[in-house]
């Protein structure tokens, strides 16, 4: 039997069984590297079939590095960290897994909102500092009689919707999607610009693509009601960081809820973590101990579909389908 060796090069999980129960009765050798280093990496994956990442920057000098390599796996869905021209022009196949923890996401965000509509935040501060008192909270919009803006309409948006309409007034919806589509949801389409601009509530669910990046620029921050509230349970660089501290600082944002940040793990200088006004947490949305053990298999199960000739149903760059068309055509 043959010998493939997949390299992991670093995860957070507990144990890597669940890719070893998946990919070793093929014959494959599973190894943890444990570096996301690029020295490291090119010089580790030099005779790797196929990789399992996660946080490590696959680049082009890393992938030209890996002359054996056939198929690269992100431990998650989206693949901002891989060169994909690089791998495609070498016909190594990039795959990830999708929708493995829409309802961990999408609890997470509605546990975001109703945290923040309810001042949660706020008042645990208060109470630390010794200020007994609910007024504080006074000047929160109000959900039930407001309008909750959703910048999306994946999944994860639409599972959102209908988790929070029975706490919502409107819901407003920035999507290329049907008017008909967003309707049957419970929500309403609206421009980019309209969204931003009357939302009381925004979250964000777009991916993390080159035309998303910094799509919340200082523009769109000015055209915000004062004192909305901002939740991104998405991609980090969706948000210019600095024009939502300049935000939150005038009050034009009046509380944030973030779980992905521009660079993470957050900066030990960000000026987010002084701010009062913004609750954080550490790219977590996604997790539950289920959506991790299926991450985990799914990743696995893309890397033996392609050493096997089969084209994996979660291909990113799917050009690179007609490889799989022309074996089977043999």
């Amino acid at each position: 039997m043959k010998t493939w060796r997949v390299v992991i090069t670093e995860c957070e999980y507990e144990d890597f069984e669940e890719e070893r129960q998946v990919l070793e009765p093929l014959g494959c050798e599973v190894v943890k590297l444990g570096s996301r280093d690029e020295a490291v990496l090119k010089t580790a994956l030099a005779d790797a079939d196929a990789v399992l990442f996660q946080w490590a920057k696959i680049t082009k000098d890393v992938i030209e590095a890996m002359p054996r390599c056939r198929v690269l796996a992100k431990y998650a869905t989206g693949t901002d960290n891989v060169d994909l021209a690089a791998a495609t022009e070498r016909s190594i196949c990039v795959t990830n897994v999708t929708d493995f923890c829409s309802e961990e996401v999408s609890d997470h965000a509605c546990a975001m909102l109703l945290a923040l509509s309810r001042g949660l935040k706020l008042h645990d501060g208060n109470i630390r500092r010794g200020v007994w008192s609910y007024q504080h909270a006074r000047t929160l919009p109000d959900l039930r009689r407001g309008v909750l803006g959703v910048v999306g309409f994946g999944n994860i948006s639409r599972l959102l919707m209908a988790k929070m309409k029975p706490f919502c007034g409107e819901i407003w919806v920035c999507s290329g999607a049907s008017e008909e589509g967003i309707a049957a949801a419970g929500g309403i389409k609206k421009t980019f610009e309209e969204v931003t601009a009357g939302a009381d509530y925004l979250s964000v669910h777009i991916p993390g693509t080159a035309e998303n990046v910094h799509r919340f620029d200082r523009a769109a921050f000015h055209r915000m009601k004062q004192g909305i509230c901002f939740i991104n349970v998405a991609r980090g660089a969706v948000v210019c960081e600095e024009a939502l501290i300049e935000a939150l600082s005038t009050g034009k944002v009046a509380f944030a809820a973030l779980d992905v940040f521009e660079t993470e793990p957050l900066p030990g200088d960000s000026p987010l973590l002084r701010m009062e006004n913004v609750l954080l947490s550490p790219h977590a949305a996604w997790y539950s101990r289920g959506a991790q053990r299926t991450l985990q298999r799914r990743a696995a199960e893309q890397i033996r579909d392609v050493l096997e000739g089969r084209c994996p149903p979660c291909l990113v760059n799917r050009e690179l389908a007609n490889i799989f068309r022309r074996a089977d055509r043999r």
